[in-house]
Formats: structure tokens, C-alpha cells, sequence
């Protein structure tokens, strides 16, 4: 092997340091700076990506928010869909006749409904309708006709209830063992419906009454 002469190593460093500054310079002026906007871009790509993740998380918030929604509506139009609507006294007398239980009883009379406003907070588009009704039957007989009665209505409240024995019975009838009775009850009256304002919740007004 031939040995490098002195010129040739002078040569050889030249390329040598030639080549590292071409090189650095390639680095500083090309990859530098695209590195710079490469980390840029990326950071920018970063806050899109993270924002595109809230928008669709808030998307699935919503849907799942609609979704919540009609499922109340449609459990608020089930009851009020028991609620009395129209003309209450005829929803009243109906809907007692109604009541499993009722034929073993004997209604006498309906009085005719107290209405009013229902003080709640907040506003709903419901007001309150007061029954009275009196009648006579056997003790067992009426309270399981009042049980039927709270069951197929919760949103029914009683307010009083009369039990007396009845008056001038010939002793030893039948009829001497029934009671007569006199049943007061509250219940909601739907005078509007809030399953279709549920639909549209800047409706809803959230003002005392």
C-alpha cells in the first residue's frame, strides 16, 4: 500500500472539512428549520385534533341529551295522559266508574270540581282540580276500590275522607253493615302539555308562579 504523500493528505483534510461545513451548512439552512416547522405543524395538528375531540364529545353530549329528553317526554305524556283534561267533571264521573272496585260500591253523588292553580316551582302547564264525591258501601268493599283508585292515579292526593254508619237502617238489614262515606280528593289538571315543551326547553319558564 502506497503511502499518502503530503500533499495528498493536505487534500484529503481539505475534502474532509469541506464536506463537514457543506454539511452544517445543509443543517442550518434546510433540515433546521423544517424540523422547526415540522415541531410547529405538529403542535398546530395537536390543538385541532384536541378540539375536534371536544366537538364530538360535545356532539355525543348532545344526542345523549336528546335522547335523555324524549324518554322524559314520553314517560310525562304516559301520565298525563291519566290526568284529568277536558271537562273534569265528566273526566271525574268516568274515570271513578272506571276504577276496578267501583260496582261494589254505590256512588250517590259527584259534587261539582274546586279549580285552581298549582303553586309549584317552576312554572308547568298543569293546574289542580278538587273532587268530592259521596256514596255508601261495605267497609272492605270501599277500601279496596280506594286502594285500586291511588294506585291507577298517584299523582292523586286525598285531602279528607268521611266514614259513618248510615242513618235510620232498619236493624238487621243488609244494608246496615255499609257505610256511608264522603271522599274528597286533589289531582293535577292538565290544562296544556309540558311533554311538548319538553321539546323545546327555552319554553319552559322557570318563574315563580
Amino acid at each position: 500500500m502506497n503511502r499518502l504523500t503530503k500533499t495528498d493528505k493536505e487534500r484529503l483534510a481539505l475534502i474532509v472539512l469541506c464536506t463537514s461545513i457543506l454539511c452544517l451548512t445543509i443543517w442550518q439552512m434546510l433540515i433546521a428549520p423544517g424540523q422547526i416547522i415540522l415541531g410547529t405543524k405538529e403542535r398546530d395538528l395537536h390543538v385541532v385534533q384536541e378540539a375536534m375531540r371536544t366537538e364530538n364529545d360535545k356532539v355525543a353530549l348532545a344526542g345523549k341529551l336528546q335522547e335523555e329528553l324524549g324518554l322524559i317526554a314520553k314517560q310525562v305524556r304516559k301520565h298525563e295522559a291519566l290526568m284529568a283534561n277536558g271537562d273534569p267533571y265528566r273526566w271525574v264521573m268516568k274515570t271513578v266508574l272506571d276504577t276496578p272496585g267501583s260496582r261494589r260500591i254505590e256512588i250517590t253523588a259527584f259534587e261539582p270540581p274546586l279549580i285552581g292553580d298549582l303553586s309549584i316551582y317552576p312554572r308547568v302547564p298543569f293546574g289542580t282540580a278538587t273532587f268530592a264525591l259521596t256514596g255508601k258501601g261495605y267497609y272492605h268493599d270501599f277500601g279496596t276500590f280506594l286502594a285500586a283508585f291511588e294506585k291507577a292515579y298517584p299523582h292523586m292526593r286525598v285531602k279528607r275522607l268521611d266514614l259513618q254508619p248510615q242513618q235510620s237502617i232498619q236493624a238487621g238489614s243488609e244494608e246496615e253493615e255499609k257505610l256511608a262515606f264522603r271522599l274528597e280528593f286533589t289531582c293535577l289538571l292538565r290544562t296544556n302539555s309540558l311533554a311538548a315543551d319538553l321539546s323545546r326547553p327555552d319554553q319552559i319558564s322557570s318563574a315563580k308562579p
